[in-house]
């Protein structure tokens, strides 16, 4: 029998509003939201006067955090060398996974690097054998995996992926994978500019139930329309510099005005504020619209790391910025590896962005947000809008009675109880959220 669990007098943020209420959760789901319910009875109560209560982040794009990276394995800092023995990578699942929950992320997708089926292979492998034996908490934790770096073309557009890994789009390959990955896999990158390859892989994973995601892209607009027709549904980390985009007329674009377009595909961004520059955070989400822009961390190994300066991931050397708040590629002046990004910063980052007035680049100017207003949008694009890309918010069409605990990302009865309780400090244009319990599922689990 699990533990009831009554949250009482807390500022839920809701996707339309901030109300003051109660949140009574049974069975591990959300059983009731609103007023007052004190007259219930539960095995515990926690008092939340003065709190925000958020639903838990959804981080649909993260390499890994706190020394342990999905494609290579737990990192030793002695030999700056990756360990990928089983007890080694699943120790460093652990950790993450804590680290994970720490800054409030309570589902996570966990991304690969380009390189050889072999390597993956192995990882998917280690990563079955975990969930066969992991608590419900990191179970529940981990929703799929991220295919990112395999299939893409052009070495312009490599960014921190080894290109000598790349590989042709082929549906066969990625069934390959996906029986080494006992079927976890949950999204793929697909470069639209393969051309036909590209589309058949592309309606092939959707006819499957599997997101086709296109970033690591010099595709022009109208190759990367042909792949929306086909079902291609996230634009991963949108505007960074593996995403190729153009002003002339040529090709309509490119991928990025093709995503600008769109009003169906789903725009991730890494919110750092050194991956996009903030004005354009707020120039795609007036274009684009609170229900189509998500955060993601994109973080590697080394977030929550402080003894690491210099290291390699996949042959590909990487470095510590100098104020260790972002990662570079080593020997370049502006490439980025990945981010040190967790998803509570992301939160404060956004809510601090649009609580302060903006100039715009394309817009003349922006106004600040309510208070109320930001955490509303930051609650979207941290928790709402990535579980709606990759369908774990709830079914497109409700059936009556139907079974709502698998699904996360909001606030709402029958859901997933996967919340978050906090409380916001700072001021207008500088905020910064404490999280200060984290619930799975209805377990108290930080």
């Amino acid at each position: 029998m699990q533990t009831e669990i009554l949250i009482k007098n807390g500022n839920l943020v809701l996707f339309d509003r901030v109300t003051k209420g109660d949140i009574l959760i049974k069975n591990g789901t959300i059983y009731a939201i609103g007023g007052s319910h004190a007259a219930m009875q539960a095995d515990i109560e926690i008092d939340a006067a003065g709190k925000y209560i958020i639903p838990g982040f959804v981080d649909i794009h993260t390499h890994g955090c706190n020394g342990f990276d999905f494609t290579n394995g737990l990192f030793d800092t002695a030999t700056t060398n990756f360990k990928k023995d089983p007890d080694n990578f699943l120790l460093g699942l652990e950790k993450a996974g804590q680290y994970y929950l720490e800054h409030g992320t309570t589902r996570v997708f966990l991304a690969t690097v380009a390189a050889a089926k072999e390597e993956l292979s192995k990882s998917f492998s280690l990563l079955d054998d975990f969930l066969g034996h992991c608590s419900d908490t990191a179970r529940n934790q981990i929703a799929g995996i991220l295919l990112e770096g395999t299939f893409v073309k052009n070495k312009a557009f490599a960014g921190a992926q080894n290109p000598k890994f790349f590989h042709s789009p082929d549906i066969d390959y990625f069934k390959e994978l996906q029986e080494a990955a006992f079927g976890k896999i949950h999204s793929v990158n697909i470069t639209p500019e393969f051309g036909a390859p590209a589309l058949d892989l592309i309606e092939y994973l959707t006819d499957n139930g599997v997101v086709a995601c296109a970033g690591h892209t010099g595709a022009t607009a109208i190759q990367y329309e042909q792949a929306i027709e086909k079902g291609l549904k996230v634009a991963i980390h949108f505007l960074n510099g593996p995403t190729g985009g153009s002003t002339k007329p040529f090709g309509h674009g490119g991928a990025i005005q093709a995503v600008l377009r769109s009003r169906d595909v789903y725009a991730e961004t890494i919110t750092d504020g050194f991956h996009v520059d903030p004005i354009y955070v707020r120039e795609v989400l007036k274009r684009k619209g609170k229900t189509r822009v998500m955060a993601i961390t994109d973080s590697m190994f080394v977030t929550g790391m402080d003894d690491v300066d210099t290291f390699v991931v996949s042959g590909v050397q990487g470095k510590v910025s100098a104020n260790r708040r972002y990662l570079e590629v080593a020997g370049t002046e502006d490439t980025l590896f990945g981010s040190v990004l967790t998803m509570d910063q992301a939160f404060s980052n956004i809510v601090s962005w649009l609580t302060a007035k903006m100039d715009g680049m394309w817009t003349d100017a922006f106004p600040a947000y309510t208070f109320e207003e930001a955490m509303i949008q930051a609650t979207w694009m941290c928790s709402r809008t990535p579980a709606k890309a990759l369908n774990i918010m709830r079914p497109e069409t409700l059936i009556l009675g139907q079974d709502l605990s698998p699904y996360t990302g909001s606030i709402d009865v029958g859901k997933s109880a996967d919340i978050l309780i906090t409380s916001m400090t700072g001021e207008c244009g500088n905020y910064n959220l404490n999280i200060e319990k984290v619930i799975v599922k209805g377990q108290i689990v930080n």
